[in-house]
């Protein structure tokens, strides 16, 4: 499951000719690793070619941590209801050429659901298991105190000006569902590719990130139920590998750059430390 919001911000580097990418990368490579670690500016072209990928990876990842406590999905259920326009279930409304399947076995519950549009497709492949002392429930949720989700998720999207390919990859436990706060752990893998012509050359960027999290808080809002959390606690680190290749004519160049990104939660801020070779970006994220 991904977050639609985001799929509008999908951004792409533009204004960047092969000179600049060149010093990016060359100021960011393993090669300049040294003793003395760097404050990074925020407006460094460095950190604003990954920054916007770097935000939606951390509202996305909490996304699909939160989630599953709603039970957007309204398991069980009859994939039928998706034709409704009206119904607010997270796939829904379908259109004509797009198909629902939604299944039950051995304690999971599944969605696989395929949105077709003229530019391309949504894919989403989610399963979620309901479980009271380690029982796994068919149906009645009353009184959960543990969920598991896994959700995998494909973008495919082509326009005049970029082809954009998406994978995103969840797996969450969440312990502790009957009381206020609830405790969250799993990993999670986003990689995005987006390909596009620029200065005569042919450009593709990669960002793959690879995401672990472990005792995340979430503190209930009593008023809402699980509905909105007050506020999230915890801390997430990713691993991003950000390359991208430059093809003109028989020629291409592939540069790649190596981050590791810490994510402390606290409250409705994500306290983020971004690091590529030896520069180091810290900036507060609104969640």
């Amino acid at each position: 499951m991904y977050n639609k919001k985001y799929l509008g911000i999908l951004t792409v580097l533009t204004g960047v000719g092969f000179m600049l990418l060149f010093t990016m990368f060359w100021a960011c490579s393993s090669d300049t690793i040294g003793p003395i670690m760097v404050e990074g500016d925020l407006d460094d072209p460095v950190f604003t070619a990954v920054r916007s990928d770097l935000d939606d990876m951390v509202d996305s990842i909490i996304h699909n941590i939160h989630n599953p406590l709603t039970n957007p999905w309204g398991f069980p259920i009859d994939s039928s209801i998706l034709d409704d326009p009206d119904n607010d279930i997270w796939w829904g409304p379908l259109n004509p050429e797009d198909s629902a399947d939604y299944g039950y076995s051995d304690g999971w519950h599944t969605m696989y659901v395929v949105h077709l549009t003229a530019s391309g497709s949504e894919i989403f492949y989610d399963s979620m298991a309901f479980l009271i002392n380690g029982r796994p429930l068919p149906n009645s949720f009353s009184g959960i105190d543990e969920i598991k989700y896994r959700g995998s998720y494909a973008l495919d999207n082509s326009s005049a000006n970029e082809d954009v390919s998406m994978g995103f990859i969840t797996r969450v436990d969440i312990n502790d569902v009957d009381t206020y706060v609830a405790s969250a752990g799993g990993t999670g893998e986003i990689i995005t590719t987006r390909s596009y012509s620029q200065y005569g050359s042919d450009i593709t960027e990669q960002f793959d990130f690879d995401i672990t999290f472990s005792d995340i808080e979430l503190t209930r809002n009593y008023l809402n139920d699980w509905d909105h959390y007050s506020r999230i606690d915890g801390q997430i680190q990713s691993d991003l590998t950000y390359t991208v290749s430059t093809t003109n004519g028989d020629d291409t160049n592939i540069m790649q750059q190596d981050w590791i990104i810490d994510i402390t939660l606290n409250g409705n801020i994500a306290e983020i430390i971004a690091t590529c070779g030896n520069i180091r970006w810290t900036f507060d994220h609104n969640l």
